[in-house]
């Protein structure tokens, strides 16, 4: 039992107790307030045939998560890092996922798991896709983190959408996918950057076995990629280097490479004449801009 003054006492019996035949709150309920407004909700399909008494605005769940009721409410919460205290305080009122309370038990697992894990995972609920994250996932969110708890998956990452569409239509359609290094330009921190990631979308079901979302596990390949791109380039620039023969021969050659591991479609390099004062800039077209000239 919790006290919010006076003789105003918050007890989750309330919830609990059945609203009798003549519409009249259930006294067992104990509380003054019950009695006086004697609500009768429908919960949702997964509470379907239980009348329970419900007392707005003492059992309003953003009012019970001030009094820490949440921990009893919603035991999956109760730990989970900052992740978990930010669902515990969050606001659902404006979410498509509604109040934790009331997520089935299937939503409740996942959420659990993902908390629990150090690896970054988010999970897509429901026919708009809601997003709940873990700590891990919040980091490669960026500044989109922590506003995107609880919003449209679409919405959060509106730049990649039909990057990823077919992937996530996959899931959706009951098969798990796998994607190694896939390169996404993201907008995470105020500006696009190219972004590498590997990971899986694999569908989520209810408790009636429908598949109502999908489960990703992933992680960010960038940094890996870069080097490895850089450590291709030396290497290649290195046998290029040993087959030149002339100060234009090794500009001409450090020039190509640098455009290809850009992906630039032009490069080019300036020969400088000090006794004339002049220069001359020569102009590479690259093998994307071979490709990019002769499909129009």
């Amino acid at each position: 039992m919790r006290t919010l003054g006076g003789d105003r006492t918050l007890r989750r019996a309330c919830a609990a107790k059945p609203i009798d035949t003549a519409g009249q709150v259930d006294r067992a309920c104990g509380t003054s307030r019950c009695r006086t407004h004697g609500t009768k909700r429908r919960f949702p399909s997964h509470f379907e045939g239980r009348d329970r008494c419900l007392s707005p605005p003492l059992l309003d769940f953003r009012l019970m998560t001030r009094f820490d009721d949440m921990n009893e409410l919603a035991p999956f919460l109760r730990d989970g890092g900052e992740m978990g205290a930010r669902m515990r305080d969050h606001d659902w009122s404006n979410s498509p996922l509604g109040f934790p309370g009331d997520w089935p038990q299937c939503l409740r697992s996942v959420v659990g798991v993902m908390l629990g894990s150090k690896f970054p995972m988010f999970l897509a609920w429901g026919p708009d896709l809601g997003l709940l994250y873990n700590d891990a996932y919040a980091e490669i969110l960026g500044t989109k983190h922590p506003e995107a708890l609880g919003r449209l998956f679409q919405d959060v990452w509106g730049e990649i959408w039909s990057d990823i569409l077919p992937f996530i239509e996959t899931a959706l359609s009951g098969h798990a996918t796998w994607l190694e290094n896939l390169p996404l330009r993201m907008n995470r921190r105020g500006y696009v950057e190219d972004t590498f990631f590997t990971f899986s979308y694999s569908p989520a079901s209810d408790d009636e076995g429908h598949i109502v979302g999908m489960f990703c596990v992933c992680t960010e390949t960038t940094a890996q990629v870069l080097a490895e791109r850089r450590r291709e380039a030396l290497l290649q620039l290195d046998a290029r280097l040993r087959a030149s023969s002339g100060t234009s021969d090794l500009s001409f050659a450090a020039s190509e490479l640098l455009g290809e591991t850009l992906g630039a479609s032009r490069v080019g390099y300036g020969v400088f004449d000090s006794e004339v004062v002049s220069a001359l800039v020569v102009e590479i077209p690259t093998l994307k801009g071979v490709a990019e000239a002769v499909t129009g």
